[in-house]
């Protein structure tokens, strides 16, 4: 895996490790997803071999050499446009709100926000550029109605 940008992302106060392929697809090292949201060691590898195996989850999944997501292992990466469907296939139920409330809680806003967290990371950040007259005088028509 040649030509990765590979940085730590800070999501929601968690560290997630991504990369940026040399096509311009961002990677998020599966673990650290798991890590994050505080899941046990068998929840994590549940969640691995789920993205390996799912049949829709497969085709965003990535294995990624030692050095890259982890040092010393190799690492199951997901792509960075699967991600909100990998964690909305993570069931918040009753039981994990009653016995892990701390992991639902986390869960949800991991659903809601990490895919724009990450994808941030690795895109320019664009100037605001001023209005141009017309825009300016569209925008005053539109609220001026209000």
């Amino acid at each position: 895996m040649k030509n990765l940008i590979v940085k730590s992302v800070d999501v929601l106060g968690s560290s997630i490790m991504a990369a940026k392929d040399k096509d311009g697809h961002i990677w998020a090292g599966v673990n650290y997803f798991c890590n994050a949201l505080g899941m046990t060691k068998n929840q994590r590898d549940v969640q691995v071999e789920k993205v390996q195996y799912d049949k829709t989850l497969s085709k965003g999944c990535g294995k990624f050499p030692a050095g890259v997501f982890d040092k010393n292992n190799e690492a199951v990466g997901i792509r960075l446009d699967f991600i909100p469907m990998w964690l909305a296939k993570i069931t918040i139920t009753k039981k994990m709100e009653k016995e892990h409330p701390e992991l639902a809680d986390k869960l949800l806003e991991y659903q809601l926000k990490a895919k724009d967290i990450l994808a941030a990371a690795f895109l320019p950040q664009q100037p605001a550029r001023p209005l141009s007259v017309s825009e300016y005088a569209l925008l005053h028509k539109i609220f001026r109605k209000k």
